[in-house]
């Protein structure tokens, strides 16, 4: 039987991609109510929040696939190519890579449009004219706080996820175990199934859980 705890269904692990889950639900109906307030005073829904509803749907499902692929693989052997495709390194540093790019990016500017313009002053506000709205500023303005708030602890999540795959990495790459001398090849597994069910490199897993074998599916990702 394959050791499937070896990363994705760690303790850590599971606990980072709840949060990579949970934070951008949040967020996503925080910023429901922003689009539903700029349409209720007819100024649209601006580029900005179009943007973020955009960035939090899609971290939202990138959280919930890498929480859920590993669970249904080690509890009923569901999805097995994609929990096998996951626990590449090479994978999990670009699909993390992009995603903490995008959430320190967009945690950058909602912040900078959080406290600028119409949240910093009213008068500056290009729709202050509209009568009682710059009155029910406040509530709005408090929500993109809160919104931009949201993508800062999104992105320390997928951090702290790269930044574990990057040591994992590190770790193989620094103190790579063999049992001795074998012909070029050998060590590789030539069927598919043979390879997803034994795994010839032991690795702590960035998951967490101590020195256990990675269920890599072949040659690890260097």
């Amino acid at each position: 039987m394959p050791n499937r705890r070896a990363d994705g269904s760690s303790p850590l692990n599971i606990g980072l991609r709840a949060l990579q889950t949970f934070l951008p639900f949040v967020n996503l109906c925080i910023y429901i109510s922003i689009a539903a307030f700029q349409k209720k005073w007819g100024v649209g829904i601006s580029g900005l929040t179009g943007l973020c509803l955009f960035i939090n749907a899609q971290s939202l499902l990138h959280g919930a696939l890498f929480l859920a692929t590993p669970l249904l693989y080690e509890k009923v052997s569901f999805l097995r190519g994609l929990a096998r495709g996951l626990r590449q390194i090479r994978i999990g540093v670009i699909i993390n890579g992009v995603q903490t790019f995008l959430m320190v990016l967009m945690a950058l500017i909602t912040t900078i449009s959080a406290n600028s313009g119409g949240c910093k002053n009213a008068d500056d506000d290009p729709h202050k004219d509209l009568e009682g709205y710059t009155d029910a500023m406040g509530p709005f303005c408090r929500n993109k706080r809160a919104g931009a708030a949201f993508f800062w602890l999104n992105f320390f999540a997928w951090a702290t996820t790269l930044g574990l795959i990057l040591f994992t990495w590190y770790h193989i790459r620094k103190s790579p175990k063999s049992t001795g001398f074998a012909i070029p090849g050998a060590q590789f597994p030539t069927d598919d199934e043979e390879a997803f069910a034994h795994s010839d490199v032991e690795t702590p897993g960035y998951g967490g859980g101590g020195s256990e074998s990675m269920d890599v599916g072949g040659r690890p990702s260097y």
